[in-house]
């Protein structure tokens, strides 16, 4: 069988066991919200503790219907962490096309943030909210479920859905084993490492934001989300210096 490298969640919770007071997520719409490495992967042990009592694991697809902010990174961790593959849905894209995407993916479970209706919230069966998450200080034993147990490579880790330009809109299924290698090929080739700050540009529908996360915190470093489009060259040129920003992937 072919040897592939560990998955990118487990490092991301290594790296939360060794520094877990190192930044992790930096967000600033609506307001600015920081998380580190502790707190993400506290408030994504405790969704995915919810998710697993749900249902959720190896192979269950979860919609997570989450607007750019740290919760939406919470929310995608939480499903690796569940075991479950995750199914990102821009809540900016149109309603048929996201009916058509729970439907397609047959999701019963979702994420969704308050900014959801209750149209949005009744695409599931079972929704889910990601505030929820966020506990006080005093409530950090609530129960977590951390997800260190080992992932299968060929299990996968997301789909992520064409943009249906010609044609319906179709999944393409992205496995643990790959992701890893390719975040290894992507981390070295780049190159990407902890002392790096990463901005999350792209709209979560497509493929690239998927390594634009996931990559930069599996290796130590951190993730500075853009605000949603549309971008003015000067102000994003601008706010990545203020940020620190060091590496992005630009369309």
């Amino acid at each position: 069988m072919t040897s592939f490298p560990i998955a990118l969640h487990h490092r991301i919770r290594a790296w939360a066991r060794i520094e877990p007071d190192a930044p992790a997520l930096a967000s600033f719409t609506p307001h600015t919200v920081r998380l580190t490495r502790g707190e993400l992967d506290g408030r994504a042990a405790r969704l995915a503790a919810q998710l697993r009592a749900a249902g959720v694991t190896t192979e269950i697809r979860v919609g997570v219907c989450v607007a750019r902010s740290c919760d939406l990174f919470v929310a995608l961790l939480a499903v690796l962490k569940a075991g479950g593959v995750f199914v990102a849905l821009d809540p900016r894209h149109p309603a048929v096309r996201l009916d058509w995407v729970v439907q397609d993916a047959e999701l019963a479970h979702g994420i969704v943030d308050a900014s959801a209706d209750a149209a949005m919230r009744a695409r599931f069966a079972q929704c889910f909210d990601v505030a929820s998450a966020a506990l006080t200080d005093a409530e950090a034993d609530t129960a977590r479920f951390d997800g260190d147990e080992p992932v299968h490579p060929r299990a996968a880790a997301y789909l992520i859905y064409t943009s249906g330009s010609t044609g319906t809109p179709k999944a393409v299924a992205v496995e643990h084993g790959p992701l890893a290698a390719h975040g290894d090929a992507l981390a070295e080739s780049l190159p990407i490492d902890g002392s790096d700050r990463v901005l999350h540009f792209a709209s979560v529908n497509f493929d690239v934001s998927i390594e634009a996360w996931l990559v930069p915190l599996a290796v130590g470093g951190s993730v500075v989300i853009s605000d949603p489009p549309p971008f003015a060259p000067e102000a994003t040129h601008a706010f990545m210096l203020r940020e620190g920003v060091t590496n992005t992937t630009l369309p």
